[in-house]
């Protein structure tokens, strides 16, 4: 299953051109930096811009070993030596306080249970003046999002509809709305942080 995943996620990655552009640029300019890519995948962000930027070390992690086990083996077939990858929790990350200089972190935020917690370890980990690139789904507000978001949180309807909807829609009773995103990432250390809606996603730019 896990190659197959890695193969959907690539070909998505391929054809979202726009959003994932503004997602990288929002790190830019690279200069010698340190970067994190949380929830890497098959590591299509890390080496895209291990690639761009072969001055910069840039760290890709993820909590399946099938994902980070494929991105060390397509690094390596790449000949991209400015990267690694390791396992990795964003609830809990196991790096030094003021580590990063830039982090990217696309569709992660959503899938965590302590949501809050993970956004301070983002800070936690992220020096002061760096930058932070989120992109989030936001929650549809059409009929059938809402209806599903209405239903209890043990129900089964909404239990399969919060599965095929992170793969397929934006429908899932599990992704935040855009006053929930802002409300996350409310009273925490970032001295700034903008949100722009692109197309269906929420993207979020913030400093440290």
């Amino acid at each position: 299953m896990g190659p197959v995943y890695a193969r959907m996620r690539q070909y998505g990655h391929n054809r979202d051109g726009n959003t994932k552009t503004c997602l990288v640029d929002a790190l830019t300019p690279f200069e010698d930096d340190i970067i994190l890519d949380i929830g890497t995948g098959p590591g299509m962000y890390a080496m895209d811009i291990a690639t761009a930027a072969p001055s910069c070390r840039v760290v890709g992690i993820d909590i399946s070993e099938t994902f980070i086990d494929i991105a060390k083996e397509s690094a390596s077939s790449a000949k991209i030596s400015n990267v690694e990858f390791a396992l990795g929790n964003i609830e809990s990350l196991g790096f030094a306080d003021n580590h990063f200089s830039k982090i990217i972190c696309a569709g992660v935020i959503s899938v965590v249970h302590q949501r809050k917690q993970a956004i301070n370890e983002l800070a936690r980990v992220l020096r002061p003046g760096g930058t932070l690139a989120v992109r989030e789904p936001c929650r549809s507000t059409g009929a059938f999002s809402r209806f599903v978001f209405g239903l209890p949180s043990e129900s089964r309807i909404r239990g399969l509809c919060t599965n095929a909807g992170l793969l397929g829609g934006h429908f899932s009773p599990g992704f935040m709305s855009k006053a929930e995103i802002e409300d996350l990432f409310s009273e925490t250390a970032f001295s700034s942080v903008e949100l722009e809606e692109h197309g269906r996603d929420i993207l979020i730019t913030a400093t440290r």
